[in-house]
């Protein structure tokens, strides 16, 4: 802009000098055809007279060109060069643009693991070019089902475990809540991040399975029952007691059910301590366990059983 600017100073600079020598050339002119009109000789007054029309002209075209630069320019002159340079400025941030996609950067520290492109390949805005994952902070990806993901909730803790390392296992913590689910072999399910602690000291790859224990809830002193042991009933549950009267005829108990781990399930109501329940077994065989009373448990549970034969175990806390 400023070079602009200075050459348009000296545009206006050499105008004004035009129209100087402009006119001392007419003033030069008009002398001499003074000097003509004194004279006799027609000759001289006729180039004399010529002499002052063209110095005429040629003042008025270097004011006229004065008064152009002076003004600017043109209206539709100066939008047809602001067209032009808006067209260009286009032009420019479009290659800027180009090249700067052909440049990737990743959003954060990390490790290649695999890539999709090599040198030369045609890409597209859609191109799969590589897989990046931050080694240094692992989570996983629990799968939840649709039964059970309204119980989970951002900082809950959870135990998990990898079948590559058996015997280890990490704390972890959920860090979201998906808000949608994909369809699993008919059920929805949803996969909920776990922030891993300590897995840095593990020999842990992208990909291995892991087992998720999340914690939704807490309850001390629970009276707590094998999960097989309960028999759903439309939207309750109910377990089956011996029948002292007739050993062959179970009696079943209507109970209200609480936390679960999947192995044990919680009873608000129905059981007192002590009370026995019969766990009927698909291998043909069944225990009847005491309740013991203790826990912190994860997802609820449960399910039908099948029929069989009953044997005492002792009861466990």
């Amino acid at each position: 802009m400023a070079l602009v600017q200075a050459r348009r100073q000296l545009a206006l600079r050499a105008a004004a000098a035009d129209v100087t020598k402009a006119g001392v050339g007419l003033a030069e002119a008009q002398a001499a055809l003074a000097a003509a009109q004194a004279g006799s000789d027609k000759l001289a007054l006729a180039k004399a007279q010529l002499a002052v029309r063209e110095a005429e002209v040629a003042l008025a075209s270097a004011r006229s060109d004065r008064s152009q630069l002076t003004q600017g320019p043109a209206a539709v002159t100066l939008a047809a060069a602001q067209a032009e340079v808006d067209k260009k400025r286009l032009a420019l941030a479009e290659a800027q643009a180009a090249l700067a996609g052909t440049r990737l950067v990743a959003p954060f520290d990390g490790t290649i693991l695999q890539t999709y492109a090599i040198a030369g390949s045609q890409l597209t805005a859609n191109t799969k070019v590589l897989t990046l994952a931050n080694l240094k902070s692992l989570q996983v990806l629990a799968s939840v089902d649709e039964t059970a993901i309204r119980r989970v909730a951002v900082g809950q803790s959870a135990q998990v475990t990898f079948d590559a390392l058996p015997g280890r296992s990490l704390r972890g913590q959920v860090t979201a809540v998906p808000l949608q689910g994909a369809l699993q072999g008919g059920v929805t399910v949803y996969e909920a991040p776990i922030a891993l602690s300590g897995a840095q000291e593990l020999p842990l790859l992208v990909g291995m399975t892991a087992n998720v224990q999340i914690q939704v809830g807490q309850a001390a002193n629970a009276l707590l029952v094998p999960t097989m042991a309960l028999q759903r009933r439309g939207n309750s549950y109910q377990v089956l007691t011996p029948n002292p009267a007739d050993p062959a005829a179970p009696q079943a108990v209507a109970v209200e059910v609480g936390l679960s781990d999947g192995v044990n399930t919680q009873i608000v109501r129905g059981l007192s301590l002590g009370d026995k329940v019969l766990v009927q077994l698909q291998a043909s065989q069944s225990n009847t366990f005491n309740m013991p009373g203790m826990g912190a448990f994860g997802p609820v549970a449960g399910g039908g059983q099948t029929g069989g034969q009953q044997r005492n175990q002792p009861a466990s806390r």
